[in-house]
């Protein structure tokens, strides 16, 4: 493999600690495999491995229970999901998800639990149960009631 820095030829498989950040929370990876230049230091990872460090991350922050909106997101994207497609689950806008990864509102905590879940499931589970919760289902008709006379 090739340094994309140096163009050196000799790049060499290397662990690193990675650490992510966030509001409540700091999280750090040991032995996370890259590939190091030894010519000009400069380093890659691999998308497998970044794929594996993120959903690391993730089960740490469920863990945690580190409930925030910045959590929320690395959660989404962690798992490759689309805010849009999280409003859906949640039968919410687009917008309120973002305010929500952005903290201009309160995270819904049952929101964050669901995703929580999803991240312990393996990815063909976790895909049939995003699926299952996108599925509009129709509202109910108006049921009339009559009071009960006490």
């Amino acid at each position: 493999m090739r340094c994309y820095n140096c163009k050196n030829e000799g790049v060499e498989p290397a662990l690193r600690d990675e650490t992510r950040n966030f509001a409540d929370a700091t999280i750090i990876v040991t032995d996370v495999p890259w590939n190091v230049c030894p010519k000009c230091g400069e380093g890659t990872i691999t998308s497998r491995a970044l794929g594996d460090m993120e959903m690391t991350v993730a089960r740490a922050l469920v863990e945690e229970s580190v409930v925030a909106g910045d959590t929320f997101r690395f959660l989404r994207k962690a798992m490759g999901i689309k805010a849009k497609d999280v409003a859906a689950m949640f039968d919410v806008t687009p917008v309120t998800i973002s305010r929500w990864e952005t903290g201009e509102a309160p995270v819904d905590r049952a929101a964050w639990l669901v995703l929580a879940e999803l991240v312990g499931k393996p990815a063909p589970e976790r895909a049939a149960a995003i699926v299952r919760l996108q599925e509009r289902r129709p509202r109910p008709a108006a049921k009339r009631v009559k009071l009960a006379a006490a």
